[in-house]
């Protein structure tokens, strides 16, 4: 950058420009410095220019000012383009990024009225790709029926989206005879997406049957278009486990008990026919099998098991990355699959099959061969979850799989030599199991293993929550020991994973008033066996003397 002082008025003396003259009188102006004496005589011819100076605080204000006085007539001087396009009150929202507000609007102008938006594009108060823009920005607002509902009451926000991707088919998309755009397609997958967040599966079909009319299912395949395949799996083929019903006879569905679900009023598939033809295109065709895409993938699992094809489940997973159930072979250009694979994988076992052992069996072949794999604590909470799915807990009393799980928790980790992270879902799921199952060590265990980053705080830097989850494992593992008989396990315990010396003392008088119930009971026992003891010998003795007798 040229300095301030001098650097400017050099630049236009090299030229023997009359613009040096001025600015040296400008700038002499401006500090208070007396003007050279062969520049003086041009102080009357510049005087105009001299006072419009005066209030000019920096250089570029200055030569903004010369320009506008020496500018040439009829010549056009270049504008940014920021200058040619009008500001209104929609770009203005577009500008600061409030996407609502632009909808709201809208809405209050003419309620989305077809004539309204029409003319907004014909005046070219809005430009097709600023409207691309709005649409994609507002699918990913978070909350954006309460956003609404606040403002505009008796509000039906997908009802609302709905008419904004008719605005869109309409006037973006129009009657284009070529098919779409990328750009275009990826729009549309982002309405589709929303619907099915929405649990709208109707408006997502119609939307998904356009782009499959549009662009053709073939070509779909060919362009590799992962984000129309995975959707198409999903509305038509079954991919959406969360609508899953539990079981044939209940209306119930796996995703009811989870925070915010939607329910959809139905759940409608195609038959078996042309997803298998999808299936067979993405193993034939050789850039699709290299592709490595964990949500087609997941979604291609999640379609078979829902139909219930569980030898093509064991076919693709062995093409794709060598895995069997009995062990693993080398595959050319293989991926490492991630943990989202790998849940969805089990799940698919678990969920439809009820075949959760060999889940378990594919999943630990699936560790041996990538130990690379980062299992993150979203992974084993989803897989305790679905061990408790399956749980008959009048059959299985030891809970058998649920160990599994726990077990192939603990080996993950030993070998990856780092500490289970701390995580309350996991936590509440490994407390509801060893309390059923009454094992005292499994909790201890627990304390001792999966709450390190707990233990690593202060006493004061500990949550509430936190402490809570800690306590109850430590009540459960001594409890449940000292009622077993146990002794110096418990005391161990008490003394090596204590938080404080308060915690110490409490867990301390909870094993001892446990441990005492414990001593009654036994001692009871023990007296009720000496009393029963004491009468089969008096009737044996009594025995005896009538023998005698006869």
């Amino acid at each position: 950058m040229l300095r301030r002082n001098h650097s400017i008025q050099q630049v236009f003396k090299a030229f023997n420009s009359t613009l040096s003259v001025d600015y040296a009188a400008a700038q002499a102006s401006i500090v208070g410095a007396p003007v050279k004496h062969e520049e003086r005589h041009t102080q009357t011819l510049t005087s105009s220019s001299i006072n419009a100076c005066r209030s000019i605080s920096n250089v570029r204000d200055t030569l903004r000012g010369l320009e506008s006085l020496y500018a040439l007539p009829g010549v056009e001087y270049g504008r940014s383009t920021r200058d040619t396009v009008s500001t209104n009150q929609l770009r203005e929202y577009l500008r600061r990024k409030e996407y609502v507000d632009f909808l709201i609007h809208v809405m209050v102008q003419n309620h989305l009225n077809r004539n309204y938006i029409k003319s907004l594009f014909e005046t070219k108060e809005l430009s097709t790709s600023e409207f691309s823009t709005f649409i994609n920005r507002l699918l990913l607002e978070k909350d954006l029926d309460l956003k609404l509902s606040n403002i505009i009451p008796d509000t039906v926000h997908t009802e609302i989206i709905f008419n904004l991707y008719q605005i869109y088919c309409t006037y973006v998309i129009k009657d284009s005879q070529n098919g779409l755009t990328p750009l275009q397609v990826h729009d549309i997958n982002r309405f589709i997406k929303r619907f099915i967040d929405e649990a709208q599966l109707k408006k997502a079909q119609e939307c998904l049957q356009f782009l499959i009319d549009k662009q053709g299912l073939h070509n779909i395949l060919q362009s590799g278009d992962v984000e129309t395949i995975t959707q198409f799996l999903q509305l038509r083929c079954g991919a959406l486990q969360k609508f899953w019903r539990v079981d044939s006879n209940s209306t119930k569905v796996l995703g009811e008990d989870s925070k915010h679900f939607k329910s959809p009023k139905s759940y409608n598939l195609l038959k078996e026919q042309p997803f298998l033809e999808i299936v067979n295109f993405l193993l034939k065709d050789k850039s699709w099998r290299l592709r490595s895409s964990p949500i087609i993938d997941s979604a291609i699992v999640y379609s078979l098991s829902n139909l219930g094809q569980t030898k093509l489940i064991d076919q693709y997973i062995q093409l794709k990355w060598g895995i069997s159930e009995d062990g693993h072979v080398a595959v050319k250009n293989e991926a490492v699959p991630g943990h989202e694979v790998l849940i969805n994988i089990v799940s698919a076992y678990c969920l439809k099959n009820g075949d959760t052992g060999k889940g378990l069996r594919i999943l630990d072949q699936f560790m041996k061969k990538y130990p690379q794999t980062e299992l993150e604590k979203l992974f084993w909470r989803r897989l305790l979850q679905l061990s408790f799915h399956n749980w008959d807990k009048q059959k299985d009393k030891k809970a058998l799989v649920c160990h599994g799980c726990w077990n192939i928790m603990k080996q993950w980790h030993e070998q990856k030599g780092v500490s289970i992270t701390y995580d309350s879902g996991t936590l509440r799921l490994l407390y509801q199991l060893f309390k059923f199952t009454r094992n005292g060590r499994g909790a201890a265990e627990v304390v001792r293993t999966c709450f390190s980053s707990v233990y690593a705080k202060q006493p004061y830097q500990i949550s509430k929550d936190e402490m809570d989850l800690l306590l109850m494992f430590q009540k459960l593992a001594l409890k449940t020991m000292a009622l077993k008989g146990r002794y110096n396990e418990p005391l161990q315990l008490i003394k090596e994973w204590n938080v404080d010396k308060i915690n110490q003392h409490y867990l301390l008088d909870y094993f001892m008033r446990h441990r005492r119930k414990y001593d009654l009971t036994r001692d009871k026992a023990r007296a009720k066996q000496q009393q029963q003891q004491a009468q089969y010998d008096n009737m044996e003795e009594e025995d005896m003397l009538l023998g005698r007798l006869w």
